[in-house]
């Protein structure tokens, strides 16, 4: 009877402690990029290869209601799509380092969406914010070189009501694209937004308390068996 009742109970306890589950997704280095040609809307949804809207490092019209879009593409399905709807400075205003050779550190703020194998379920999304810095352009053999996206570093916002802290998302070396750049590894000439080949990285940590199927199984099997023994109990009672 002792034996049982432990074993019911620690089928009980365990769940308990593994309700706070864990994944990571790396895209990268590099990112999956190729010739992106399209309009703006075409990036939210493209699978191959790695994109951004053209606004990027665009404050004004970021804060005016065009979010910027990095849809970062890795190998299989995997993928991490951030959208940034704020983009200020560290005092609040517009942040804005459209300049050919602005560099800066901002704020932003927006949603980020994962998908991949090591996603539970397929798919994930939550709100997101942090600082960017735009760093240096690099130099290659033709001007104008493309820009620097140096780093970016964000914490989850929990909005799915499931994400504890220590969530992050992390983004460094994404190099866009203005003009027709075939030697510096942009590819022939499209759209702005198209991303420099060989460069580029995210991760995506995510700490949460959704525990996975097994750990349900367990938990239920415990409760079943604490059931068994109060009724055997009532039983014995009688």
């Amino acid at each position: 009877m002792r034996r049982l009742l432990l074993l019911t109970l620690l089928a009980l306890v365990l769940p308990t402690a593994a309700l706070a589950n864990s994944f990571t997704l790396k895209i990268g280095p590099p990112l999956t990029t190729g010739n992106f040609t399209g309009p703006n809307n075409v990036c939210l949804t493209l699978t191959f290869p790695s994109c951004s809207t053209n606004n990027y490092f665009n404050g004004p019209n970021i804060n005016g209601g065009t979010k910027w879009v990095l849809n970062l593409v890795g190998t299989g399905s995997s993928r991490i799509l951030l959208d940034i709807t704020s983009l200020t400075t560290l005092t609040g205003a517009n942040c804005d380092l459209r300049g050919s050779t602005n560099t800066g550190t901002c704020d932003f703020m927006g949603t980020v969406t994962a998908f991949g194998a090591s996603v539970p379920g397929g798919i994930f999304r939550d709100t997101i914010s942090g600082m960017l810095t735009r760093g240096p352009n690099p130099s290659t053999p033709q001007t104008p070189h493309p820009w620097l996206l140096e780093t970016l570093t964000g914490a989850l916002g929990n909005a799915s009501g499931v994400v504890l802290p220590g969530s992050t998302l992390s983004v460094m070396d994404v190099q866009f694209c203005r003009t027709e750049q075939a030697a510096q590894g942009c590819g022939t000439i499209g759209a702005n937004g198209r991303l420099r080949d060989g460069h580029g990285e995210a991760t995506l940590f995510v700490k949460t308390i959704i525990p996975e199927p097994s750990t349900l199984g367990l938990f239920g099997t415990g409760l079943l068996g604490l059931a068994g023994l109060t009724r055997r109990k009532l039983k014995l009672g009688t």
